[in-house]
């Protein structure tokens, strides 16, 4: 077949021939590049009901069996303020975070008690109650650093049943996943 016979799937003949792949070389293979940064992960959730009061802190009773050792610090059924989580390592964090309140508005953003301020873009409310409210941003954080889920709306509470009550399902009524990107 003539090589210049087809051109682009145009119906007439080609001036230009067609693309080749040319043959592989031989030759040494590059330096190993860089070492990029060590990622991790945790997810970190609760399983009890809770009052959360305005301006309280979420607590979480249990850390995910499979976190990444030593990517965060958290004593499981402790205070925020006993306990906190804590960042050991510096770098780029997505974080989401969900919360299933009982009734009415509730609003909840992650703060960085480090800076004591809430983590800009990372509020978020809801003004049914019942439904699980959701969360996320990508974040700088550095070594040392202390993330806390905060209660930034009126009183709430935190239900760990669906529907309410003994008979209902059992469910998490917070959870945390912290991952670092880079």
């Amino acid at each position: 077949m003539n090589r210049f016979n087809k051109c682009n799937h145009f119906p007439f003949p080609c001036a230009f021939p067609v693309e080749q792949q040319g043959p592989t070389g031989a030759g040494a293979t590059g330096a190993t590049g860089t070492t990029g940064p060590d990622l991790g992960f945790a997810f970190i959730f609760d399983t009890t009901d809770q009052t959360v009061l305005a301006n309280g802190d979420v607590t979480f009773s249990d850390d995910g069996s499979n976190n990444t050792p030593g990517f965060v610090a958290h004593t499981p059924g402790t205070t925020p303020a006993s306990a906190p989580i804590t960042i050991n390592e510096t770098g780029t964090y997505l974080i989401t975070f969900k919360v299933f309140h009982q009734s009415g508005t509730a609003a909840f953003g992650l703060f960085n008690t480090g800076t004591s301020m809430i983590i800009p873009g990372s509020s978020y409310g809801d003004t049914s109650g019942g439904e699980t409210l959701s969360g996320q941003i990508i974040t700088a954080l550095n070594a040392g650093d202390i993330l806390t889920l905060r209660n930034i709306d009126g009183d709430t509470s935190l239900q760990n049943r669906v529907p309410p009550g003994a008979s209902g399902a059992h469910v998490d009524s917070a959870s945390i996943v912290i991952i670092r990107l880079a």
